[in-house]
Formats: structure tokens, sequence, C-alpha cells
């Protein structure tokens, strides 16, 4: 490995490939007026931000007993024993 790295002239160094992949991480990231470092809505208000105008911020909330999230092995044993519980105890 050693002897791949110090050997021809071509080969990149540590730093200029550190460098590489940071220019190509710039590449790819989303476009952000000047001065911008983030879009996380408690750094920057939606509200005040204009590529939010047509989006609807509103919410929906559902009330619920139990919420099961992932259909897996274990959300199916949850289920499973959740609606044994229920059963011991009359509900439904």
């Amino acid at each position: 490995m050693r002897r791949a790295l110090a050997s021809g002239s071509r080969r990149k160094t540590v730093a200029q490939a550190a460098l590489l992949a940071a220019q190509s991480r710039c590449l790819c990231a989303p476009a952000l007026p000047p001065g911008v470092l983030t879009t996380h809505y408690k750094k920057r208000d939606r509200a005040t931000d204009e590529r939010w105008a047509d989006v609807d911020m509103e919410r929906f909330a559902d009330n619920t007993d139990l919420l099961i999230v992932g259909g897996g092995p274990a959300g199916l044993a949850a289920a499973i024993r959740f609606k044994q519980l229920c059963n011991e105890q009359g509900l439904e």
C-alpha cells in the first residue's frame, strides 16, 4: 500500500484528495442565497422564506391509543401483545 501511494508522480497526496472531496461536496449542496448557511426551521423562519411561500405548513394531528411504527417482527409482536392485553381487560 505504501509503495503504491509513494510511487508515481500522478498519485494525489492526502491533502489534495481531501480538497477534491470537499469541492465535490460543494457541487452537491443545494443552492442557498449568499450568507445563508442553513435552512433549518429553528434557525431560519420559513414564514419569511420565499421558497416556502406556496407550501401549506399546516400539520395534521391524529389521536391514537397506540401507535406502532414499522411492520417488522417487533411491531407485529407489539400489536399482538397489545391485543392480548386488551382482551384480558375487556377492552376493544
